[in-house]
């Protein structure tokens, strides 16, 4: 079992890290199952009002696996400020992999307190950018699963707000192999990739509820 790192000094149980969870052979394996049998949408699904003017969020690209149910709750909720489509046509192999990500972390982690209700991948190219936002749930899971990632050049880096946005209280590189886990609540986005960057920032996100809570949709 790997043991994470406590890299968040506000919070003595927000964000901790998950050092080489992933082979090198298993990323480039993940990454051409990905290429070939996900389906990423560009995606703008938020706005927010200034000065009377309704601004849209930038937009960027998601290959989405959650279920109908999850779907529908989503979109039925009157506090929700996004809206998420259906599963735009995934293929079946495409939730097999999703599935085999989550148990091989889970199996490194001990995740086992946790259970995904959202998931999903999303891709960053230069250019793309999204707003900060807190998640619907307990705890949220990012993998970074580029075999290949120049931290120094790249960018992308996960990045982690006060309340207010007004100071970082974390950084986390994308790492090929790391794994985050951060309670949802902190708001967070992110980065910019640079524009050296010649290939898509990948993440494999899951939204997770703690066994037992509450926590989710209907708190939201």
């Amino acid at each position: 079992m790997i043991e994470p790192k406590r890299i968040d000094f506000i919070d003595s149980e927000g964000i901790f890290l998950y050092e080489n969870v992933v082979s090198n052979d298993q990323l480039f394996d993940w990454f051409h199952k990905m290429n070939s049998h996900a389906y990423f949408r560009q995606c703008a699904n938020s706005s927010k009002t200034t000065d009377g003017k309704v601004i849209e969020q930038a937009k960027s690209w998601q290959a989405n696996f959650n279920k109908p149910d999850i779907i529908e709750q989503i979109n039925a909720n009157p506090n929700s400020s996004s809206s998420v489509p259906d599963v735009d046509n995934q293929s079946p192999l495409g939730f097999e992999l999703m599935e085999e990500i989550w148990n091989t972390i889970n199996d490194q982690c001990g995740f086992h307190h946790l259970e995904p209700i959202q998931q999903y991948i999303n891709a960053f190219n230069h250019g793309d950018n999204t707003w900060g936002h807190t998640d619907w749930y307990d705890y949220t899971i990012i993998v970074y699963i580029n075999p290949e990632w120049d931290n120094q050049i790249m960018g992308g880096e996960t990045l982690f707000f006060d309340e207010d946005y007004q100071f970082i209280r974390c950084a986390v590189a994308c790492t090929p192999g790391n794994v985050v886990c951060f309670k949802g609540q902190i708001p967070h986005k992110g980065g910019l990739v640079s524009r050296d960057t010649t290939v898509a920032r990948y993440s494999v996100v899951f939204q997770c509820k703690e066994f037992g809570s509450e926590t989710g949709l209907e708190g939201k």
